[in-house]
């Protein structure tokens, strides 16, 4: 791995940071070198001889250099769903980038559990609903179980920006998943198209 300015998921109200979702998730910076990756903070930018901006432009450039639709594949029990893989050990991350690379009708569901996962859900068919209801139950599990965890929420790219899908979590278990209502609109728009594929191929 090249050495070099990276962009990296952080906590909002981080230095030097900028927000991805609001209240949510944050994109911060680090510095790679050896292999080790060395969060940079407004003192070491200043040392490095970087402004903000400068850094934050050569992290963007780097990012989507480095993501692909070509590192997405299927999760093969899970129809509908995604997952992003990636040799720098930062999959998450490329949140911020794959909106440039899917853009499904229904938008793009997301859970980020840890640094090196991302989950993807298409919202193009109507078994997206069903993938929805499961990459809501494992990402909180998925998220307990990380050594280097990032979040236990999912997100929703509505072709603009990510919005908070709001998860219930009861005692025994069960999620509840309460999306944003612009949400059910789109889905309501797969299911139109859906029809007319399928009254199209009758």
């Amino acid at each position: 791995m090249t050495n070099g300015i990276r962009p990296r998921l952080v906590a909002p109200g981080t230095p030097l940071s900028r927000p991805l979702i609001g209240g949510h998730l944050a994109l911060g910076l680090a510095l790679h070198s050896e292999g080790a990756a060395v969060p940079i903070d407004p003192v070491m930018l200043e040392a490095m001889g970087h402004t903000p901006a400068q850094a934050f432009a050569e992290a963007e450039r780097w990012l989507a250099a480095h993501t692909s639709s070509d590192d997405l594949a299927p999760v093969d029990t899970v129809p509908g769903m995604w997952f992003l893989s990636c040799h720098d050990g930062d999959a998450a991350v490329r949140l911020h980038q794959v909106p440039h690379l899917l853009q499904p009708l229904g938008g793009l569901l997301a859970a980020v559990p840890s640094r090196n996962q991302l989950l993807l859900v298409p919202v193009d068919t109507l078994e997206s609903v069903e993938a929805l209801r499961i990459l809501a139950s494992a990402v909180g599990t998925a998220y307990d179980a990380a050594t280097d965890p990032v979040s236990d929420q999912l997100y929703w790219h509505d072709g603009d920006s990510w919005v908070p899908v709001r998860l219930e979590r009861e005692p025994g278990g069960d999620v509840t998943v309460l999306p944003p209502p612009a949400f059910f609109d789109r889905v309501r728009q797969v299911a139109s198209m859906e029809l007319v594929r399928v009254v199209g191929e009758a």
